[in-house]
């Protein structure tokens, strides 16, 4: 059977195990979280567990190179996503910092990140290009798990001007 080999995003070495394993070692583990931790708390007053968790996840869905992502709530929902977490309101849309997002039809939310994106480290950018790297895009469907999936990016910040 031939497989990908797939690398660690901390340390980029092979990564061997189960097909879903991320990361080489807990240690490596432990590192990424470290550092997503660190970029989520560069954020003053930002307390609740859930909105940081929240926050992290767009973070790294939308990277630094995106302004606009439509991704279906149980793709969001794998990596600990609460649309019910937010810090306001406006209008129909719920704000996160420089993120605000909003409900569509179909389970799709529209997530659009307002002003240019924060500093990160390489290796939390890393990681998230392993699970949405440039260019991927899904259709709506029914993933293996059972789960609905969908996902695409717009707006190429480097090519809009911001």
């Amino acid at each position: 059977m031939n497989r990908k080999e797939k690398t660690c995003p901390t340390c980029n070495g092979s990564v061997h195990g189960r097909k879903d394993k991320v990361f080489r070692s807990i240690n490596c583990k432990n590192e990424h979280h470290k550092i997503a931790r660190i970029v989520a708390n560069k954020s003053e007053g930002l307390r609740n567990k859930r909105i940081k968790r929240n926050y992290t996840v767009l973070l790294g869905i939308l990277g630094v190179s995106y302004r606009k992502v439509e991704i279906h709530r149980d793709e969001l929902f794998k990596y600990g996503f609460d649309v019910n977490a937010f810090m306001s309101t406006v209008g129909e849309c719920f704000q996160i910092f420089q993120f605000k997002f909003r409900k569509l039809k179909n389970g799709i939310i529209e997530i659009v990140r307002k002003g240019k994106p924060v500093k990160m480290y390489k290796e939390f950018i890393e990681r998230w290009k392993k699970e949405y790297p440039d260019g991927m895009e899904m259709e709506l469907g029914t993933s293996l798990g059972g789960g609905m999936k969908y996902f695409r990016r717009y707006y190429d910040i480097q090519t809009s001007g911001l």
